[in-house]
């Protein structure tokens, strides 16, 4: 009958239409799930605390990282903790292991304007901030570490850490002081073979 098939269009009307709101709602969840991922986070304070624990993968995964943005023409400067094995400041040994006469400041002009001149951020990664001395001169001097870098729009800064260390090296207060994002490295179970 006429009087059935009109209640039918329009239920089906409205089912369409309850779809759309759901597939709508859903993108929303989306979308609002990234704007508060680690991603977004990061491209608006590219300052990052990777911890996890010893021979998970988080050197791996640096060295990953930094060869992919070498692929892509993103530049990046890249430290092991390990060869910071003196009390001085760790800008002091940065200047003396890169064998430069510049100061701290010179050298991330210079970086700053590399990244702006490219149109990308220039990553300074420091691995393993725990080994060589870093137990003993980060906590001292990590503040302004970061305030120095922090001062250039174009640069941003990545550091590991042994998750058995974290409280040593850098405590909870400096990582909430500096503003860092952290992220737990969980290795590659799963993923060997591809790692």
């Amino acid at each position: 009958s006429k009087k059935d098939d009109k209640a039918k269009s329009f239920s089906d009307k409205h089912l369409s239409t309850l779809r759309y709101l759901r597939e709508f709602d859903y993108e929303c969840d989306t979308l609002c799930a990234f704007l508060k991922s680690i991603t977004v986070k990061l491209s608006n304070n590219p300052f990052l605390l990777l911890e996890g624990e010893a021979g998970i993968g988080k050197s791996h995964l640096l060295a990953d990282v930094i060869k992919s943005r070498i692929e892509a023409g993103y530049p990046s400067l890249f430290l092991l903790g390990q060869q910071l094995a003196t009390d001085e400041a760790p800008w002091v040994q940065i200047l003396k292991r890169l064998q430069l006469k510049n100061t701290s400041t010179e050298l991330l002009e210079k970086l700053n304007l590399y990244g702006q001149k490219k149109g990308k951020r220039f990553l300074i990664f420091i691995d393993a901030i725990n080994e060589g001395n870093g137990n003993k001169f980060w906590e001292d001097n990590i503040n302004s570490f970061v305030d120095e870098i922090k001062k250039f729009e174009w640069l941003g800064l990545i550091m590991s850490v042994r998750s058995t260390y974290k409280g040593i090296t850098i405590s909870n207060e400096q990582v909430s002081r500096n503003n860092f994002e952290t992220h737990e490295h969980l290795g590659f179970s799963n993923v060997e073979t591809e790692a």
